[in-house]
């Protein structure tokens, strides 16, 4: 069942028509599922068991579909499935961060939200090539995410890492070096 509330807005397509906030949320995921940070069926089934007249269905439901994919992330690393497991965790950050989205700072259901993004950042990146260890979160990003665009080359980095095998990160620099700038392709 769709929503009866939606409809076409002077920004495109709005699924909450009193919320421009929660709206373009929605479309975040949607342009995240690009990059396989969602996927378009998860964002659609879940908008679809929302009720705009209940506020607390819009994190309900998130964290509903985050924890299925955290969940079967944590199956597929059990089965040694790693890609699919970090596939899982990414959808499942950025669908606990969906939730997070109105929640106040004192509200305990953020902080739950905030360690589950936290959990499923390490996990991803633990398991990426060049391995390594999360060694430092941004805080700053974390308690005001505004400053990701306004300072994009400075204080807005998410995590640190330390690279632990020095072999895969000095081969990452390598090809780097040789891969043609956006500038040269020839």
């Amino acid at each position: 069942m769709t929503n009866p509330e939606c409809h076409n807005g002077k920004n495109g397509w709005v699924q909450w028509p009193d919320s421009e906030d929660l709206s373009a949320e929605f479309r975040r995921l949607l342009g995240a599922a690009q990059e396989g940070g969602a996927t378009v069926s998860e964002c659609f089934l879940t908008a679809s068991r929302i009720d705009p007249n209940d506020q607390d269905s819009w994190y309900r439901e998130w964290d509903k579909t985050a924890e299925a994919n955290f969940e079967r992330g944590n199956a597929a690393r059990s089965n040694g499935n790693c890609l699919t497991a970090q596939s899982n965790w990414l959808r499942a950050l950025g669908y606990y961060n969906a939730a997070a989205l109105d929640l106040e700072y004192g509200d305990k259901r953020l902080q739950a939200c905030l360690a589950k993004m936290r959990t499923c950042a390490r996990r991803y990146l633990e398991r990426l090539t060049p391995s390594g260890e999360v060694v430092e979160i941004n805080q700053s990003i974390v308690d005001n995410p505004a400053l990701v665009n306004a300072d994009p080359e400075g204080l807005s980095w998410f995590v640190m890492i330390k690279p632990s095998n020095k072999a895969e990160f000095d081969a990452l620099l390598d090809a780097a070096r040789r891969a043609p700038s956006a500038g040269n392709t020839q």
